[in-house]
C-alpha cells in the first residue's frame, strides 16, 4: 500500500512538473544593432538602428498583449568608484521610434 501512494506521489508530481515546462516557454525576445557606430563624439548626435526578434526569428513590434513596443535606450556615464545620487543626472534616455520593416526602430 505504501509502494502505491509512493508511486502515485511521484506521478502527480511529474505531471505538474511537465504542465508548468510550457508555462516557461515563449514571452522573450533579442534585440540586434544595424551597425556599430564607427566614430562616436562628445556632444554629437548619433543615430542607432536595431530589430527587435521575437524568440530569435520574427521581427515584431508588438508586446505580448498585442499593444506596440515603446523602445527606450538609457545611456548612463560611468563614473568613479563610488556611484552617487549626484550621478543620476547623468543619465540620457531617448526613446525610439518604429521606422522600415516591422520590428525596426532607430533613436
Amino acid at each position: 500500500m505504501l509502494r502505491r501512494s509512493i508511486f502515485a506521489f511521484v506521478l502527480v508530481i511529474l505531471a505538474m512538473l511537465a504542465l508548468a515546462v510550457p508555462a516557461l516557454a515563449g514571452g522573450w525576445a533579442i534585440v540586434t544593432l544595424d551597425s556599430l557606430p564607427r566614430e562616436v563624439r562628445a556632444g554629437e548626435n548619433l543615430q542607432l538602428g536595431f530589430m527587435v526578434l521575437q524568440h530569435g526569428r520574427t521581427p515584431t513590434n508588438r508586446d505580448l498583449d498585442g499593444n506596440p513596443l515603446k523602445p527606450v535606450l538609457t545611456a548612463i556615464k560611468q563614473g568613479g568608484a563610488a556611484t552617487t545620487q549626484a550621478k543620476a543626472a547623468e543619465t540620457i534616455r531617448a526613446e525610439a521610434r518604429q521606422q522600415g520593416p516591422t520590428g525596426h526602430y532607430v533613436v
